[in-house]
């Protein structure tokens, strides 16, 4: 059995060991998207909490830079004598909860209110399952 011109057999190689390589050479490519698309799920994510962390900060008077929202950096704590933003920060339980860490908590300190905003970027194949995976996490 020889090497004939445009023969695609690679000697001491048989089908199986190629069969292996193609298997290794897909799971690869397959690892390579899903780091892509997680990539830029974070990228999705943090561009629209930072706008939406922006426009409360506006809205309570935390900040009085206008800048334009992609270039808008916030800052971990923001408190005035009404209001105070966190930023990506633990919350203290009295009862150990696995998730204790929204994007945005929101503390209304006049009338004793705080919003726990934890925010998703979903497709819309799977809307569903994250809106019920959202509200289970912080029940």
């Amino acid at each position: 059995m020889g090497i004939t011109a445009g023969s695609s057999e690679v000697p001491g190689r048989n089908a199986c060991d190629r069969r292996h390589t193609y298997r290794i050479i897909i799971i690869i490519i397959i690892i390579i998207i899903i780091i892509i698309n997680v990539c830029r799920y974070v990228k999705r994510h943090d561009g629209l909490a930072n706008i939406i962390h922006q426009k409360l900060a506006e809205a309570a008077k935390l900040i009085d830079d206008k800048s334009p929202y992609y270039k808008y950096m916030p800052a971990n704590v923001l408190e005035n004598e009404n209001f105070k933003l966190y930023w990506n920060r633990s919350i203290l339980t009295d009862k150990t909860i696995p998730f204790n860490r929204p994007d945005i908590t929101f503390m209304n300190k006049k009338i004793k209110n705080t919003f726990l905003i934890d925010i998703t970027v979903p497709n819309t194949h799977n809307l569903a399952k994250t809106i019920t995976d959202k509200q289970n996490k912080y029940q």
